[in-house]
């Protein structure tokens, strides 16, 4: 029986060649996905469905790549060890440790004691530290005797920069242990440089802080000496504004200045009646003497008139007089001139205005003598009455000179008084405000005495020293995670590298990650494959590849839609995913179930399978697309029998015309006449248009896929492709999965090789 191999790269080997069968294995059986649906339905699962890092694809990534990936991260850890040695030498390191404290020791507390925060502690131990590495304490560190001259400090050109980025300053583990260290080759001058700065820290800040706080006590007691004096003097000024005043404090000299100020105001008021009186008697004795002449003078007849109106009879008649002539008018204007209405209403405005001229005739004596009277024309009466004004007048204005001078006796009295209660008031704000300042002086002195004499918050714990022995272990303890580090990182780099091509590394891949489903799988044939399966011999191994493809065989032959399917169509996404080997396998368990079947060597650009089954290379399918040949002549008869195989032929741009042309359907229409199945291996997908030409005229098409070569991203490009010209794909065989098998050398004997439905 002719078989085919898996992993060459031409698809294929020698039929007759069991040994040169080569397959991939996987590390745990692969179900079959059972056919839910018509040949070519889609797998439910959506491709790409997982998120995030895929560690089972990770992990085999890396069995695919642990040969070069254990050698890369294996030099280049030894390289950066060997690195690290050379260029980084024994150092020591010294050590001079201070105690921060979080709050300062009180030698007496009064009130409440002061709450430090954490966030206030932790900012008070980060401002001593940058302190410490501030150029104002390295440069009076490098003042001191010898420490210029030190090798270490001479050897950089900015001694002051390099001490602030090697000097290390921080806490042990945040605690009041602020720690002072300095690496080196030379144990003493790191010693000295360390306890250089550290005298520096204490003289410069500490001590210098401490000092700070003795002036400020000194300008405090002479501050307070001052405004003793200053108290005592303003207090003997306050003394004679008070018995100038005749007021104990300024309080009550604001309550006479407010009464003298009610005083004053009521005196204003009384001046401003007066004033507007003797104004009032002025103006009715003008009007006395301007209306003199004018007293025995006739009212005019505006005058009466306005006096008529007053009186309601009067009013009434000339009221009914309005409303009879605007009738009469009316009337006049909208019927006859001589009508019984007309004349009717004339006669009563004629007798209304009778009766009002009667009326005035009446009532004019009596109007004009009250018009008189009312101007006043009793002379005797006019003239007791300017007496009486002339005389209320005098006595007016001597009350109106009494008030104008009481009321500047009373201005000048407060303006007196204004002036000290506000001198008064003043000098007794001061004062008080002084005494204030000075009892906070005195509070301020006496906690600023008790304040020096306590323990100062930083205190010095250890001097500069080296801790016995140096950092030889710690380096390499370092070298040596530096190298794992580093072996690890390059290790799964190239691990990652190939994760990210993302190939097939278990037959599920496909099912989960792609649009296809997985119908079948086929085995391994060659020895490692014997171990794989528990040291089966070779012909066995073939009855497992049997089975294998049988069962994708059965599925052909038994379409759940009683579809035909006569011609299939075998491609993959890329070359070198067994496609080849996949057609003729195919081709041989058809011809074992007693159908005539056809192998086509469809690949044109690449054709393969006449080397397979050792058929010469001629005339065939690129010279019946051509047709410059007949099936009989380019077809050969294979050792299996039913089987057939037509090679590719001599390819040119005419074949590839006919290939996209009517002539395909006539030469599968040829062939469906000759045979009664007919296996076509089509040249990758991704590679031309060829798998897709001859797809559409195909009745299905399987997809070949092979472990740790085939892509994922590549498979649903592929699937993408042949979908989009309305190809129907009945699912992918994965090459090298895991399949199910019977050990039982029995088991393997009793299987029937006759062929099967």
């Amino acid at each position: 029986m002719a078989s085919l191999d898996n992993s060459t790269p031409g698809d294929g080997q020698h039929a007759h060649d069991n040994s040169a069968l080569v397959a991939q294995s996987v590390e745990r059986p692969l179900q079959v996905a059972p056919m839910n649906g018509p040949v070519g339905y889609p797998h439910p699962s959506q491709p790409g469905g997982d998120e995030g890092l895929n560690y089972v694809r990770l992990f085999h990534s890396l069995r695919r790549k642990w040969a070069l990936a254990f050698g890369l991260a294996t030099a280049a850890s030894i390289l950066i060890a060997i690195l690290l040695v050379l260029l980084i030498p024994a150092k020591f390191q010294a050590e001079a440790l201070l105690r921060v404290r979080r709050s300062e020791e009180h030698i007496m507390r009064m009130g409440r004691p002061q709450v430090i925060t954490d966030r206030d502690y932790k900012t008070y131990k980060e401002t001593q530290a940058a302190l410490i590495r501030s150029p104002y304490v390295m440069n009076a560190a490098l003042r001191r005797p010898a420490i210029s001259q030190l090798p270490m400090i001479r050897r950089e050109q900015n001694p002051v920069a390099w001490l602030i980025d090697n000097v290390g300053v921080g806490y042990l583990r945040d605690s009041e242990i602020l720690k002072i260290s300095l690496k080196g080759q030379d144990p003493d001058e790191v010693v000295s440089i360390v306890d250089a700065v550290k005298d520096a820290y204490v003289e410069e800040i500490v001590v210098a802080e401490r000092a700070s706080q003795l002036t400020r006590l000194d300008v405090l007691k002479r501050s307070y000496r001052r405004n003793v004096a200053d108290i005592k003097e303003k207090a003997e000024v306050v003394y004679k504004i008070k018995e100038q005043i005749g007021a104990p404090d300024a309080y009550t000299a604001r309550l006479r200045q407010e009464l003298e100020m009610g005083n004053l105001t009521e005196a204003k008021k009384q001046r401003s009646k007066l004033h507007e009186r003797v104004g009032e008697i002025n103006t009715q004795l003008e009007v006395l003497y301007a209306t003199r002449g004018l007293l025995n003078l006739d009212p005019t007849e505006f005058e009466i008139e306005d006096q008529l109106y007053l009186d309601p009879r009067y009013n009434l008649v000339q009221q009914n007089i309005y409303e009879l002539a605007n009738a009469f008018r009316q009337v006049a204007s909208s019927g006859p001139a001589e009508s019984p209405t007309v004349a009717r209403l004339r006669m009563d405005l004629r007798s209304a205005q009778a009766e009002g001229a009667r009326l005035k005739d009446e009532m004019k004596p009596r109007i004009i003598d009250r018009i008189k009277r009312i101007r006043g024309s009793d002379e005797s009466q006019r003239e007791e009455v300017r007496q009486l004004l002339s005389a209320e007048k005098a006595v007016t204005e001597r009350n109106l000179q009494s008030t104008i001078q009481q009321v500047d006796e009373q201005e000048q009295l407060l303006k007196e008084m204004e002036g000290y209660s506000s001198e008064l008031a003043s000098r007794e704000d001061e004062l008080t405000s002084l005494r204030k300042i000075t009892d906070m002086m005195k509070t301020e002195i006496d906690s600023l005495d008790l304040e020096l004499q306590k323990a100062p918050r930083i205190t010095l714990m250890q001097p500069a020293n080296v801790p016995d022995g140096n950092d030889q272990l710690i380096k390499i303890v370092a070298f040596g995670i530096a190298s794992i580090a580093v072996f690890g990182l390059i290790f799964l780099g190239v691990g990652f590298a190939e994760y990210q091509v993302e190939k097939i590394s278990v037959a599920n891949d496909v099912n989960k990650d792609t649009s296809v489903r997985v119908i079948g799988t086929l085995p391994l044939l060659d020895h490692r494959s014997s171990k794989l399966f528990g040291g089966l011999d070779d012909s066995s191994l073939e009855t497992v590849l049997q089975a294998s493809i049988d069962s994708v065989r059965t599925q052909l032959l038994c379409n759940p839609d009683d579809k035909t399917v006569d011609i299939i169509t075998v491609t993959s996404a890329t070359s070198q995913e067994g496609k080849s080997t996949l057609a003729g396998q195919l081709a041989i368990s058809l011809a074992r179930s007693g159908r005539r079947t056809l192998l086509v060597d469809a690949d044109v650009h690449n054709p393969r399978l006449h080397s397979v089954f050792d058929v010469p290379f001629g005339q065939g399918f690129c010279e019946l697309l051509r047709d410059e040949a007949n099936v009989e002549d380019i077809t050969h008869a294979l050792e299996f029998e039913g089987l057939w195989m037509m090679p590719a032929g001599y390819c040119d741009a005419t074949a590839l015309q006919a290939l996209a042309g009517d002539a395909l359907i006539k030469v599968f229409a040829e062939l469906k006449s000759h045979f009664d199945f007919i296996i076509i291996d089509a040249g990758p997908v991704l590679s031309g248009p060829n798998a897709m030409l001859l797809g559409r005229n195909a009745d299905t098409t399987i997809i070949s896929v092979r472990k740790d070569v085939s892509r994922i991203p590549k498979i649903n490009d592929a699937c993408a492709r042949l979908r989009s010209v309305g190809i129907e794909i009945m699912g992918a065989v994965i090459h090298s999965g895991g399949v199910e098998f019977r050990k039982s050398p029995l088991q393997l004997a009793e299987v029937d090789p006759a062929p099967t439905a």
